[in-house]
């Protein structure tokens, strides 16, 4: 199919969106297999994952995954206050997704959502919120603890993946009869979608089962920082993957990048214009070309903007800026310019990071007269499902 680009041209205006619930109704399992695995979030406790079952028999074998967000620890130190957290310890976890997330303004709407199908036709899937306490996108695979200062420390996230998918399986038959998939994540777990979907894809066994990949702001990349010649990212995959700190690995489709990486530099395998080439399933990229958290993690731009206004940022910056969104959007159709009959993205200019969880993005962004979710159903999903759909225009 053709890929369709769908940019605006500076920040973003919503349309109405329809209703879609905020769902209380996912809950927290704690997996048991934490020693079968050696399945540790960083401090230790159990990992587990939030469920909600199909709402209809005839999408009992459909599957949503979404990998959490929350950025990672690049280093012992950064890994210890994380460790104490939400995001590194299961132990702040609470009963439901809801009471965990809701401070947070994101969550269950848009691609999450359970709600009328003619609006949404993934909302009475089975769906799953992988809960995110590794620090290191389900890269690590440290098999002895780390001791920094007076704390120990797991490095398990791979094996936290594992644990969860050998869960999904014992109690919901997941693997084994799953048939559609869609794997998306936000932010660090947008990073997870990109780098772990070939292998959930491997572990699919029903014939014929079908994967999609949604990641979300999750497009990581090696542009120089701002003002300089050294890449922030890079610096970062640095520090963060040799065995001496998360011993990152990558599996699926993605590990071969590791046997021969670009330019024989493996962070690069880490970096999502290099490691693109390396995804074998269908992919839909959204993503702002303005996201404020790619400009810092990436760029390390010295201003901010505050809504649709220049915030503190001057003339030059904004300028800047302008340039940084063109050619993030170059680096992304570039990346996908070999898959043009298989992928598909949504780029917008929204000052924001995330869109896919929002009611108010995923319906309410219009460009070229198509939402996101209807961006997402013509592009790629349209062509892995038998049965037609037209999306409503909210």
């Amino acid at each position: 199919m053709q890929i369709l680009l769908s940019t605006l041209l500076m920040f973003c205006l919503h349309g109405v969106a329809g209703q879609a619930s905020w769902d209380a109704a996912l809950h927290l399992h704690i997996n048991s297999t934490r020693d079968t695995f050696n399945a540790r979030c960083l401090d230790g406790s159990n990992g587990g994952f939030y469920y909600r079952a199909s709402s209809s028999s005839s999408s009992s074998r459909k599957w949503k995954f979404h990998f959490m967000g929350g950025g990672w620890c690049f280093s012992g130190p950064d890994c210890v206050g994380r460790s104490k957290s939400l995001l590194g310890s299961s132990s702040y976890w609470t009963p439901t997704l809801s009471a965990l997330w809701a401070p947070e303004g994101a969550g269950f709407y848009g691609l999450m959502a359970a709600n009328d199908t003619s609006i949404n036709p993934f909302g009475d899937w089975n769906f799953v919120w992988f809960a995110y306490c590794d620090g290191s996108s389900q890269l690590s695979d440290r098999v002895d603890p780390v001791v920094v200062g007076s704390t120990t420390l797991h490095y398990r996230g791979r094996a936290l993946l594992d644990a969860h998918l050998f869960e999904l399986e014992r109690l919901y038959s997941f693997l084994s009869t799953a048939t559609e998939v869609i794997v998306s994540g936000t932010s660090a777990g947008g990073m997870s979608a990109y780098l772990q979907s070939s292998y959930i894809k491997t572990q699919l066994r029903a014939p014929g089962a079908r994967l999609v990949a949604a990641p979300d702001a999750g497009f990581w990349w090696d542009v120089p920082r701002y003002g300089g010649a050294d890449s922030i990212w890079l610096n970062n995959m640095k520090a963060a993957t040799p065995a001496t700190h998360w011993n990152a690995t990558l599996r699926g489709n993605a590990g071969a990048c590791l046997l021969n990486p670009p330019s024989s530099n493996a962070l690069l395998c880490y970096t999502q214009p290099h490691a693109y080439a390396y995804l074998d399933i269908p992919t839909f990229v959204v993503q702002s070309v303005a996201d404020p958290a790619n400009f810092g993690i990436c760029w390390g731009l010295p201003c901010s903007l505050k809504g649709n206004s220049p915030g503190t940022c001057n003339a030059q910056e904004l300028a800047a800026i302008t340039a940084f969104g063109a050619w993030l959007a170059g680096n992304i159709t570039a990346a996908q310019s070999a898959f043009v009959a298989r992928d598909g993205h949504f780029l917008t200019s929204c000052n924001q990071h995330e869109e896919s969880c929002r009611q108010f993005d995923w319906w309410g962004i219009s460009v070229r007269g198509l939402t996101m979710n209807q961006t997402f159903y013509n592009c790629v999903w349209r062509s892995l499902r038998a049965s037609p759909f037209s999306p409503t225009v909210l």
